[in-house]
């Protein structure tokens, strides 16, 4: 993703306001802030490569599409449609990670690749920060691992506390006409224990299978295909806390397309 993002610098300017060039009216995201717009389409000439497609009202391959009141940023280029929605926070606990789903269709007769090693976002902060792509299957079978040992974990705890609360106490005459005292365990407690770790555990299977069902992973798309799935991406360090996604980039062969959320969908 980083020769990626390298290319796009090489093609549209300096990404970074910091290496902004006064005599040169300041680089494109300095244009951005100042006119309070989207710059115009900005592609290479064909000879170089990569080209670079960047989503923007006044281009008629560029579309911003609704559906139940949730915005995507559609480049129709060629025969070929990829679709970006705004980006989303994973969970309300993690302000790190992002969600983006990507959708790609291929009416070209040649295949394309997609895959999300080549994709990645900018944040929205001053300087543009790379933010590059999680491998969402190790994470997701991190995570599971996690709550897996955490409610193994809750399951011994109240299976020690059932066990221990059900012990019944009596006495009892023994043949000789002594007594003695018993402890009695009812493990009703104990096996009700075992069954919440395991629904718990059957749970969280299925909330990671559910999420693994809707990644994005690498595929050849032929002609009249098409794949979507989300993508993860992940705020780095030295990011400040009011920085969001302030753009996407999805690499498709040669190709660059940069989608800059222009909608106001910015998660803030």
């Amino acid at each position: 993703m980083r020769i990626q993002i390298a290319c796009l610098m090489l093609c549209c300017g300096r990404l970074f306001a910091q290496a902004a060039d006064p005599a040169a009216g300041g680089d494109i995201f300095d244009q951005v802030s100042a006119q309070g717009a989207t710059p115009t389409a900005v592609e290479s000439s064909p000879a170089a490569k990569p080209v670079v497609v960047r989503w923007d009202t006044s281009d008629p391959r560029c579309t911003t599409i609704y559906t139940d009141g949730r915005a995507r940023e559609r480049i129709t280029d060629n025969g070929r449609i990829i679709d970006v929605w705004a980006p989303e926070l994973r969970n309300e606990r993690d302000k790190r990670i992002y969600s983006v789903l990507v959708r790609v269709q291929n009416f070209r007769d040649e295949v394309v690749d997609v895959d999300p090693v080549h994709m990645g976002g900018l944040t929205d902060g001053s300087p543009h920060l790379l933010m590059d792509t999680i491998d969402a299957d190790a994470m997701i079978a991190s995570e599971n691992r996690s709550r897996g040992r955490w409610a193994a974990v809750g399951a011994g705890l109240s299976g020690f506390a059932a066990g221990y609360g059900n012990n019944t106490t009596a006495t009892v005459q023994n043949s000789d006409g002594s007594t003695s005292t018993v402890t009695v365990h009812d493990n009703a407690g104990t096996r009700q224990a075992e069954q919440d770790a395991a629904n718990n555990r059957a749970s969280i299977n299925a909330t990671s299978a559910s999420e693994a069902s809707i990644v994005l992973r690498r595929n050849t798309v032929a002609k009249a295909g098409g794949v979507a799935g989300r993508v993860y991406i992940f705020k780095p360090k030295g990011a400040g806390k009011k920085d969001h996604v302030g753009q996407f980039v999805d690499c498709l062969g040669n190709t660059i397309y940069v989608f800059p959320f222009v909608n106001g969908a910015i998660p803030k």
